[in-house]
């Protein structure tokens, strides 16, 4: 008995490519925009727009200014707060970019490859494993010492942990 080649080995090859085809589409879409340019505008929006009036402003945003060390917490366009912040040193830069807040944890086991930090008060996590949190372990706020995260005093972190709400903008730029 002779055996055709069969229409729905095509199919079936065709679908698979179309599901890699979806799946790939659905990575890139998922993946947040980093290493963006920031917003023409004088004071520092989530969004980029060449007309300032019409950006989108969530309620509650966090700009972080890697040149300056600092921290501002905005409601809408209005500055509410800021405080002076450390973030990464030129060994473990701390990421630039338009991010959201996807998890908080009151406190939190912080490990990496050469350190180990019990019970880190108020960590806003918002990319991977980068965050806003509290350090006890240095006072060297105002310079970049941190291994990528962005950390602040004790009491500046509870009143950033208290201020933001999973799904907020934490705007990272220069």
């Amino acid at each position: 008995m002779r055996y055709l080649p069969c229409r729905q080995t095509n199919v079936s090859a065709l679908t698979v490519l179309l599901t890699l085809v979806i799946v790939a589409f659905v990575a890139l879409a998922a993946t947040p925009a980093t290493h963006a340019a920031p917003p023409p505008t004088s004071t520092p929006a989530p969004v980029d727009s060449s007309d300032p009036a019409r950006i989108p402003i969530p309620r509650h945003w966090v700009s972080v200014d890697l040149s300056e060390q600092t921290l501002t917490a905005y409601e809408g366009r209005i500055a509410v707060h800021t405080f002076t912040v450390s973030t990464g040193d030129a060994n473990h830069p701390t990421w630039k970019g338009r991010f959201r807040v996807d998890a908080k944890h009151e406190t939190i086991d912080v490990i990496g490859d050469d350190y180990y930090f019990k019970d880190v008060p108020y960590f806003i996590q918002y990319y991977y494993g980068f965050a806003i949190h509290a350090a006890a372990w240095h006072d060297d706020f105002g310079a970049p010492v941190s291994h990528g995260c962005v950390n602040m005093k004790l009491e500046d972190a509870k009143w950033v942990y208290e201020f933001l709400s999973v799904g907020d903008v934490v705007y990272i730029h220069k």
